[in-house]
């Protein structure tokens, strides 16, 4: 079965993602190929992963993903998921729309945070994945299962 994907094949597929209404909001269409080894190097969503396992060369498929297994629930009510932040308060100097960091906030702990925009001075941020809380489809196509080699696993941090 070394055609099917499974922990430790290096793999290659190209996939689009959708929201529930239909809308493309990104994927690998003129582009590379996404790349990652089974069971080994986490892709996002991991539900993703999820659906690949098992599946052959020439895969071609969707799938539905439940908010747990695309980016999870949403951490806050909408109302509060929303929030100013001087840009004083990012550990980098140039900070531009699209960034995620991981911040402590009073009362909150430790949230993933979304920069969504930039006015000024300060980061307009959204608290958690800006996709939490959404179903999404992929539409997928396995291009290639190979087994991972010495340079594949140096390439994805693996040693």
């Amino acid at each position: 079965m070394s055609d099917t994907i499974q922990n430790g094949k290096l793999i290659r597929f190209h996939f689009s993602m959708y929201t529930m209404t239909g809308e493309c909001l990104g994927g690998t269409e003129g582009q590379p190929p996404m790349e990652y080894i089974h069971g080994e190097t986490p892709i996002e969503p991991p539900g993703l992963e999820n659906y690949l396992s098992g599946k052959e060369s020439g895969h071609k498929g969707e799938v539905t993903l439940a908010p747990k297994d695309a980016y999870g629930e949403r951490l806050l009510p909408a109302e509060e998921s929303i929030d100013r932040i001087p840009l004083d308060q990012f550990p980098l100097d140039d900070v531009i729309p699209g960034m995620m960091f991981v911040a402590n906030i009073d009362g909150k702990g430790d949230l993933p945070i979304t920069i969504m925009d930039i006015q000024n001075d300060t980061a307009i941020v959204h608290y958690g994945h800006p996709l939490a809380g959404q179903s999404l489809r992929f539409e997928v196509e396995v291009l290639e299962i190979a087994t991972a080699n010495p340079d594949d696993r140096m390439r994805f941090g693996l040693g």
